[in-house]
């Protein structure tokens, strides 16, 4: 399984910024694919969107502790996947940190060769996408929610996979 991480500042309080991504709603403003994100009861959502001019549902889980400002997610979907987000920071100033701990399914490993040469580059550039896309929602500057950002659709679904353990 392969580990990817990447960070950004983000010019607001680590706590609103943690409550912005924490609140399902929004995502639809950060993660370009995503059209509609819903709680289905506990740790259970269900994410609606859209990649490459195809529909798609993804059924998972996304588990949130206010306290440590830390998010962590997958689907019911994949194997092979989990991802987490942290929110660090004190004053006008935050950091959010994103790991995503996954193995590219054969088609999207092979689309992520032929756009950015290798599966590591292709992660690389989806990540630092994602989060820009983060700074932007988060401070304000981004989308429109329902509005997907340029280059958007390049490697599928996005990030709601299933994990291997929680």
């Amino acid at each position: 399984m392969g580990d990817y991480t990447g960070r950004i500042d983000i010019h607001r309080p680590a706590e609103e910024a943690f409550a912005f991504l924490a609140d399902i709603g929004n995502m639809p403003r950060y993660l370009p694919s995503v059209r509609q994100a819903r709680a289905e009861g506990g740790d259970r959502i269900v994410l609606d969107g859209e990649a490459e001019g195809r529909a798609w549902q993804a059924e998972g889980w996304m588990d949130v502790d206010p306290e440590r400002r830390q998010m962590r997610w997958g689907s019911d979907a994949l194997v092979y996947y989990k991802g987490e987000l942290q929110v660090t920071g004190q004053g006008d100033r935050c950091q959010v940190e994103l790991r995503l701990h996954l193995v590219p399914l054969p088609h999207i490993a092979a689309r992520m060769v032929e756009k950015s040469g290798s599966v590591e580059a292709g992660l690389k550039h989806a990540l630092e996408r994602t989060l820009e896309s983060i700074r932007q929602a988060v401070e304000g500057s981004g989308p429109m929610r329902g509005k997907q950002q340029p280059g958007a659709k390049l490697f599928g679904r996005g990030a709601m996979m299933k994990p291997e353990s929680r």
